[in-house]
């Protein structure tokens, strides 16, 4: 044990606090083969079964979510931490998940024979916490297990705007030597301490460093655990983004983007500048500096993946969505009942708005969409038979014959999810065989969903008492402050009802029946 007790180092990292069950969507397969189809390589297809491993899986949220949403295809887990595999394959056996394997060791041992040749490997959120011996061993790993076809998602914090927080990690550190009570009390109490400091109007580190009181405010939305292991890892590190590249380039991995140099480096202002450099790596340190970045996670591949003509990929045209696909992968809007012809394309990546372009697509609410091409568009003919088949039912299910209708989960998974509250201000994600990932839930949509699959008589009771436990756990300062009150089940339940239970409905993260 450390002299603090929360953290303790191993070949790695490990803490005595356990990480969040975190889904995160950069991991997605189809997130990283459309990085592979926008650098004109072709990434493996999604609608066959393949093999998948994420390299420090924690406790295996990522890993479940993806199994469930791919039964035909086989998941490895891979973490150094004991108490992170146990609680992976917990989740597992309580979940019924059978396509899932979790290994506990080091990287060099899952590649002896452990894991098999991947189709996607992912490695999200080690890379600035492991030593650099660590830090080989894994990118060697990577470079032995992927297939010459395959693609590997990698992030890490950069130096423009991740550098900002190098001085706050000593601060925590002090609070939590000198705060009484457990682990988890303490690094509450440095959390607390910390962003305080940062957010007094008299202590100039702020206004001098706006992404660190940027993130530090928003620690008071996140779980203690995970900023723990986000400050307190014994080898922090941030990069710059060429460094990245350079760094897995030297294993035979080439970047596949996202790449600012491509124009993919979405909603940052970059300023305009001349460099005598036509090197990526140069470009996009020069471009992510301009930008302040804080974190990117990138998409590589071997030298010997298959490239193919852009013109494979422009399947849509303006014709058929207004907008160029190629360009314009990802559709947000402010909320999915509104038209699609009023949605606001940005690249803000998504997953669900994606899947609801297939899912119109598929009910003819896009005229002329070829149907066969939104499927080749987002690399899986599956994820748009099953939007079409969908697509029926959840017509039927509106605000007024929503009664008529009992509801199910199709995968024991999203009961699992729904029944554990775990942060204050994050609902959870829930599977989606369509997506091919999960569905981001508000705390309040997840207890109002998770009251439509009781088929509670009194759905509002039965949202607010999830809420409340939700409360229970929220950290003091979220209860202090009105302003990130959740809000009252009794306000959002006129449009869950109406829009998101369609929607839920036509993504095959719930199922309809005939009361």
């Amino acid at each position: 044990m450390s002299s603090d007790g929360i953290m303790r180092r191993g070949e790695g990292f490990e803490f005595e606090i356990p990480y969040i069950d975190a889904v995160h969507f950069d991991q997605f397969p189809g997130v990283m083969a459309r990085e592979a189809l926008i650098a004109g390589q072709r990434p493996p297809a999604l609608d066959e079964p393949f093999v998948y491993c994420d390299m420090g899986c924690g406790t295996g949220a990522t890993i479940l979510m993806l199994a469930a949403s791919f039964p035909e295809s086989h998941f490895y887990g891979v973490d150094l931490s004991a108490d992170h595999i146990d609680h992976a394959e917990a989740n597992r056996l309580a979940t019924g998940i059978e396509n899932a394997t979790f290994f506990q060791g080091s990287f060099e041992r899952a590649a002896q024979g452990s894991v098999p040749p991947c189709d996607f490997i992912s490695a999200h959120g080690i890379l600035s916490w492991i030593p650099e011996a660590v830090e080989t061993e894994l990118l060697t790993a990577v470079q032995s297990l992927l297939k010459p076809s395959g693609l590997f998602q990698l992030s890490a914090n950069l130096q423009p705007g991740w550098g900002q927080m190098s001085p706050l990690r000593q601060i925590m550190r002090h609070h939590i030597a000198h705060a009484e009570g457990n682990a988890e009390d303490r690094l509450l109490t440095a959390i607390g301490k910390t962003a305080a400091l940062v957010s007094n109007e008299n202590n100039s580190f702020g206004g001098k460093n706006p992404d660190a009181k940027g993130i530090t405010g928003n620690w008071r939305n996140r779980e203690a655990a995970y900023v723990g292991h986000e400050m307190l890892g014994g080898a922090w590190r941030h990069f710059s983004v060429g460094e990245v590249m350079r760094l897995c380039k030297g294993f035979g991995l080439e970047c596949c983007g996202p790449l600012a140099s491509a124009g993919r480096l979405n909603g940052e202002k970059i300023a305009s500048f001349e460099i005598d450099s036509t090197e990526t790596e140069t470009l996009e340190d020069f471009m992510s500096f301009s930008a302040g970045e804080g974190f990117r996670s990138l998409v590589f591949t071997k030298p010997e993946n298959e490239e193919f003509e852009r013109s494979e990929m422009e399947l849509l045209g303006d014709d058929v969505l207004g907008f160029p696909v190629f360009a314009r992968w990802s559709v947000w809007a402010p909320e999915p009942k509104e038209p699609l012809s009023e949605w606001t394309l940005q690249f803000d990546d998504q997953p669900h708005y994606l899947a609801r372009i297939m899912a119109e697509a598929a009910s003819g609410a896009i005229p002329g969409a070829e149907f066969a091409a939104v499927a080749h568009f987002v690399g899986s003919a599956l994820m748009a038979r099953n939007a079409l088949i969908y697509a029926d039912t959840a017509r039927d299910v509106e605000t007024e014959n929503c009664s008529e209708f009992s509801f199910e989960a199709p995968h024991p998974l999203t009961a699992h999810v729904l029944a554990q509250p775990r942060t204050y201000r994050y609902g959870g994600f829930v599977p989606s065989p369509i997506l091919g990932g999960g569905v981001s839930l508000s705390p309040v949509r997840a207890a109002l969903l998770g009251a439509f699959l009781d088929n509670s008589t009194d759905k509002l009771a039965y949202a607010r008492a999830i809420i409340a436990k939700m409360d229970a756990k929220a950290p003091p300062w979220a209860l202090e402050d009105p302003d990130r009150a959740l809000p009252d089940p009794a306000d959002e339940i006129d449009d869950f009802t109406r829009d998101w239970l369609p929607f839920l409905l036509r993504l095959g993260v719930i199922q309809a029946q005939s009361v």
